[in-house]
């Protein structure tokens, strides 16, 4: 019975993460997975959804162990994330591309950790 009931709260915290991140990671997956370039604003809205959706996991305190590191990483990647962002729209006011040589690279790194912890928490909801 205690493995049922620690199944349950895992389910739970599993079902609060999703419901933290999935709207705004919906959107920004819309919106950007569309099209290129994207407008300066485009990328101070998606700034301020990973800020938001980050903001929503410093909330959330999992019981599970492996379930709070990964919240943690997750949270910490969004802050990343949300930052990148943000250099890419000040970029954006010059009249060059990138003001930032490395940073469609860090962008591009930080999209590639933040689809591989989406990944372990879904395996490690099911489990």
């Amino acid at each position: 019975m205690v493995t049922g009931c620690q199944h349950f709260d895992r389910a739970s915290e599993c079902r609060a993460i999703a419901q933290s991140v999935n709207p705004e990671l919906k959107t920004l997956a819309e919106t950007i997975g569309k099209r290129s370039p994207f407008s300066r604003e485009e990328y101070r809205n998606a700034a301020a959804k990973y800020a938001q959706s980050a903001k929503q996991l410093l909330a959330l305190f999992p019981r599970d162990a492996d379930l709070a590191r990964l919240t943690r990483e997750l949270r910490d990647n969004m802050l990343a994330l949300s930052r990148s962002c943000d250099r890419f729209a000040a970029a954006k006011m010059g009249q060059g591309p990138w003001v930032d040589p490395n940073a469609a690279h860090d962008l591009e790194n930080l999209g590639s950790r933040h689809h591989s912890l989406v990944t372990a928490i879904d395996r490690h909801c099911v489990e």
